[in-house]
């Protein structure tokens, strides 16, 4: 085991102690699915740019959930080896005792083919508290301090937020609908970056709810946008806005950009995660977005990592354009060629 704290190796048969430095190991790399504390560091490394970002727990969920993957499918890899290891040795005995042989070796060789497409291309699904646990056990013994957790801004005061916003009329209000969503954004800076005020639909943080109210009468027609993820909540947030009077949104005009599900299939890698979790329940990779909504599954808008997710949504906000639809991509793609775009978050193309 490498140590993530002084990269000292460790060996298991001395416990889970580092010998050099003291630091505790949080996870058990001989026990499913076989990560380690070094491995979950460099998830936290890529998504959070080496602490320059905060990050939700959905991005760190979706960065474990694509390694343990690679892992399954290296795993494959492996067994479609040793078994054409086994049928060249059957090969070798047909050839040496069988008569009419290249019959039986073409018929084996097209067997091996068909069962070497069977391993490699079966889907590969992992439970979701196969991912869940793993995180648990590391953030138990070492807290993630770039993790935003839906709670930091509840009081006044606290990192990351900035009341300079709020004299002026922003560019935009972006309503998202999730706390730590809504957190990850403040906490890195895209309402300044971008001159708009973030906001939940949970009306998080507070201070930024009261501003809300506040810029709406002063400045009407300030632009509103929300952004959420693709599942029947997801679906329901905009009409559930207007319909809430205490946001006083009733006739006006509301952006929905997405996450739909319709724009979901340009996404290399999906993570459909399921509602209401049952710890068994498998992720998946593959469906009809609709049909993977109805059945009680989601899409979490914050599978990519936050850089490419504020630089998307940034664009969307300047464009109109929903998010991953066909038209954005373009710009985002023309953008990306030509130096990227404005406001601080890039021109990145790479949404999870």
């Amino acid at each position: 085991m490498q140590c993530p704290h002084c990269n000292a190796n460790q060996k298991y048969k001395d416990g889970m102690t580092c010998g050099a430095c003291g630091y505790r190991f949080a996870l058990d790399p001989k026990k499913p699915p076989n990560l380690s504390d070094m491995a979950l560091k460099k998830a936290v490394d890529r998504i959070s740019g080496f602490g320059q970002y905060a990050f939700t727990y959905t991005q760190l969920f979706a960065q474990i959930h694509r390694m343990l993957l690679k892992k399954k499918r290296g795993e494959r890899v492996g067994c479609a080896v040793v078994f054409w290891i086994g049928m060249i040795i059957l090969g070798g005995f047909i050839v040496t005792n069988l008569p009419y042989w290249p019959v039986f070796v073409a018929l084996a060789a097209v067997f091996a083919v068909w069962m070497t497409l069977k391993i490699v291309r079966r889907p590969a699904k992992l439970p979701e508290d196969q991912v869940s646990s793993v995180i648990a056990e590391y953030i138990g013994a070492h807290p993630l301090e770039g993790m935003a957790t839906g709670k930091r801004l509840l009081h006044n005061g606290d990192a990351g937020w900035d009341d300079a916003l709020f004299g002026h009329a922003p560019q935009g209000i972006l309503i998202v609908e999730r706390n730590d969503m809504a957190e990850m954004l403040i906490l890195n800076r895209f309402h300044l970056d971008n001159k708009s005020l973030v906001v939940s639909a949970e009306k998080y943080p507070p201070r930024a709810f009261k501003a809300f109210r506040h810029i709406l009468e002063k400045w009407p027609d300030v632009p509103v946008s929300v952004i959420h993820d693709a599942s029947k909540k997801g679906h329901r947030l905009r009409n559930d806005l207007l319909n809430d009077p205490s946001w006083g949104l009733k006739g006006r005009k509301i952006k929905d950009l997405g996450l739909h599900p319709h724009d979901v299939n340009r996404l290399k890698r999906p993570v459909w995660i399921p509602e209401k979790v049952a710890g068994k329940d498998a992720i998946v990779q593959t469906g009809e977005p609709v049909e993977n909504i109805q059945a009680g599954y989601r899409m979490p808008l914050d599978i990519a990592d936050p850089k490419a997710l504020m630089g998307t949504t940034s664009l969307a906000m300047v464009t109109g354009m929903a998010l991953l639809s066909e038209a954005l991509l373009e710009e985002q793609r023309r953008g990306a060629m030509a130096g990227g775009f404005g406001g601080g978050s890039g021109g990145d193309v790479d949404f999870g």
